[in-house]
């Protein structure tokens, strides 16, 4: 199976970084839950309105 490759840009295009998550942010630092709460809710609220 392969990734969607919207899915490998983002990948080869996340700056280089440190954290020890799956979720780092365009910093490259781990999300903070509101962080990744909240853009998690936009995300979300997008996929539904466009199904």
């Amino acid at each position: 199976m392969r990734l969607p490759e919207a899915v490998l840009t983002a990948i080869n295009n996340a700056p280089e970084h440190d954290a020890e998550t799956l979720r780092a942010n365009s910093y490259g630092k781990t999300w903070t839950y509101n962080g990744y709460s909240s853009n998690w809710a936009k995300l979300k609220k997008k996929l539904e309105a466009d199904q």
